[in-house]
């Protein structure tokens, strides 16, 4: 550090200039505070520890567990003992916050709790809560968030006689279960914690948060197969890079089949399969008019080729511009030192990697193999033609030896054989030939249109909107110059023959080309809780607060405070029939509701369901419609994740005699 403290204060004013222009802060070693090696090594074990420490001091002082009747007497003291632990800046500025949510009638004072706790806020939240559930304290969805809020804060020895109290009045609840063993697990009684965690899994087998905690016990162990197991539970209804990292880590390597991913392939989102084209000609007659009706079709697919080609262009200019916006994005949230984020990757581009790669990727060597044998084909195909054609010309030949002595002034002129007999020549070339080239090109064709296909579906979760505009045109122009570029062959009518009228009127201009069917994603869904908003398409996942009025400054900056806790939320948009009693459960599937899923790093997993029972799979949408969770009926409950250390409440924090 003191090297590159040196080599930064020996650049040259005209390099640090430089550097400013480009948006890049040199940093500054100077104010680092001085660690020992201890300190360090202390740092490095809790860094990487997988369990966290028995705390026998704060086991020992959980208090016993409330009566129904004197749980809400014991939330206040849990409330006044939270609030002589705050420092004066952080208790004001939570009332100030406290006040302004009560005189906002129009967004849910619950939810607008967890809304800061989502921003980074957990301090004020827990303030907002605690005093929302001594005003309410017969809602139990409130009681139940504000003891998850305590113990991921740090909290446990709180928490846990308020979850046992809920427990006891709402057993089998997964979510509560869930809480009290992560509640036992960052009191470091990882008995028990696993207890309470195997109850959840068995309600709900893929319970994101109890199976990962799960797996970080068994690991602690040694038991590396039982901790795959667990984390391969977790991920396989919410996928998010880090539990794909930890997997890596203990040697299993993700395969599509470990994850879900909800969005069925249409069949045709193109809509390729509605495009026609001319029929290939099996005699002379059915030439004449299908050699024009080709030109008129190919004609066609090239002035929409052009339009595309043009439209190509433009996209390209936009992709660029939205790629150096993406760039600008990434250099500000570096510089910010964690204040600002930035969404780096689309946002189902890793689970959409791992589960349809198999579509475009040619590792087996298979789809080399087939560009091989289709070269291959098409090259028997041309030998088969040119042999066809030499026949032809041959039996022409032999025809015209026949009957040309034969055609003239005082001779028999058999001018309707002689036209017969060169057609007839002619239609076997045409029924030969045409039928080995249209066959080739169907099984062509319908190889390109699958791969196409794959291919967009593909493009639409890996990469940005911008990006995606520009694949679906030049998917398009594939297709085209595709079709176009078919090979049919043709014959004129032999000598001395004359046009069929009949035939003749069958020439007619092609009706208009076929219209792509347009790929857009269908997939959209949001939610809004307290003054956040949620915002989820394909490849886009956005956040964003309307507070109205309502300005909230924090007055103060604290690394430990203003930092993302991973949990996940379940939501419900009503009390009504299908709900059980008690907190929202983790597998609740009723009515309208939705999930979502974070960790310290990113937002990872947003979960969409509509209608009684149907899910409409993991982050989601369900099928083409929007799906809209109102903040003012939606009920909410915390999945408490595990959290081995950094809690924002220290062991200061008691609740006295």
């Amino acid at each position: 550090m003191q090297e590159m403290q040196k080599e930064m204060d020996s650049m040259s004013p005209e390099d640090k200039r430089m550097m400013d222009s480009m948006g890049i802060k040199m940093p500054s070693t100077k104010n680092i505070p001085k660690v020992n090696d201890k300190q360090l090594a202390a740092a490095w074990e809790d860094e990487n520890r997988l369990v966290p420490n028995k705390d026998l001091a704060r086991l020992s002082s959980i208090p016993a567990t409330p009566s129904d009747a004197s749980l809400p007497s014991f939330i206040t003291k849990v409330h006044t003992a939270y609030v002589n632990y705050l420092p004066p800046n952080e208790k004001s500025n939570a009332e100030a916050a406290f006040q302004a949510v009560k005189q906002n009638a129009s967004i849910n004072k619950s939810n607008t709790a967890i809304s800061f706790w989502l921003m980074g806020s957990p301090l004020t939240a827990i303030y907002i809560m605690g005093k929302i559930c001594q005003e309410d304290p017969g809602n139990i969805d409130n009681i139940s968030n504000y003891a998850a809020m305590m113990t991921m804060a740090g909290a446990e020895q709180a928490a846990v006689p308020i979850l046992l109290n809920l427990n006891r009045r709402f057993p089998g609840n997964s979510t509560l279960l869930n809480n009290i063993g992560q509640a036992w697990f960052g009191l470091g009684d990882l008995e028990k914690a696993g207890r309470y965690l195997d109850s959840a899994i068995r309600i709900y087998t893929y319970h994101s948060e109890a199976n990962y905690t799960k797996s970080l016990i068994e690991e602690s162990k040694g038991n590396t197969n039982a901790a795959i197991e667990a984390m391969l539970r977790s991920i396989k209804k919410s996928y998010s890079t880090k539990k794909a990292d930890k997997l890596k880590k203990l040697g299993k390597k993700l395969s599509g089949k470990d994850v879900d991913f909800p969005f069925p392939m249409p069949q045709d989102p193109l809509g390729l399969e509605k495009f026609s084209w001319p029929g290939y000609p099996k005699t002379v007659n059915e030439s004449i008019f299908l050699e024009e009706t080709w030109k008129i079709f190919r004609e066609k697919c090239e002035a929409e080729l052009q339009e595309l080609k043009a439209k190509s262009v433009q996209l390209e200019q936009a992709l660029v511009e939205a790629l150096q916006k993406r760039t600008n994005a990434v250099v500000r949230a570096s510089n910010s030192g964690g204040k600002t984020s930035t969404q780096f990757l689309p946002w189902f581009a890793p689970v959409a990697t791992l589960k349809l790669s198999y579509l475009v990727d040619d590792k087996d060597g298979k789809l080399e193999q087939q560009l091989k044998t289709r070269a291959n084909a098409w090259a028997v195909v041309v030998q088969h033609v040119s042999q066809f054609s030499d026949e032809k010309d041959a039996s022409e030949n032999l025809l015209s030896e026949k009957y040309d002595p034969l055609i003239g002034e005082g001779r028999p002129n058999p001018l309707a054989e002689y036209c017969n007999s060169v057609n007839g020549v002619r239609n076997q070339f045409l029924e030969k030939s045409n039928k080995e080239i249209e066959m080739f090109q169907r099984n062509l064709i319908e190889e390109e249109r699958k791969l196409i296909n794959d291919q967009v579906y593909y493009a639409q979760y890996i990469n940005w909107p911008e990006d995606f505009e520009y694949i679906k045109v030049n998917a398009k122009m594939r297709w085209l110059t595709l079709i176009k570029n078919q090979s049919p062959q043709f014959q004129g009518i032999g000598p001395h023959c004359t046009t069929d009228e009949s035939d003749q009127e069958k020439i007619k201009k092609m009706a208009k080309l076929q219209a792509f069917d347009e790929v857009a994603c269908k997939y959209h869904s949001q939610a809004k809780i307290g003054f956040m908003k949620f915002k989820n398409d394909c490849s886009f996942f956005e956040g964003t607060i309307e507070m109205g009025n309502f300005i909230y400054t924090r007055k103060i900056d604290s690394d430990d405070h203003d930092r993302l806790i991973a949990a996940s939320l379940q939501i419900a948009v009503s009390a009504g029939s299908g709900i059980e009693k008690g907190p929202v459960q983790a597998e609740a599937k009723a009515e309208v509701g939705g999930k979502l899923e974070w960790n310290d790093k990113e937002f990872t997993n947003w979960e969409v369901w509509s209608e009684v029972g149907v899910s409409a799979g993991s982050n989601m949408g369900y099928g083409d419609k929007s799906i809209d969770i109102a903040s003012v009926n939606a009920r909410i409950g915390m999945n408490t994740a595990a959290s081995v250390s950094g809690k924002i409440l220290s062991q200061n924090f008691n609740l006295g005699k």
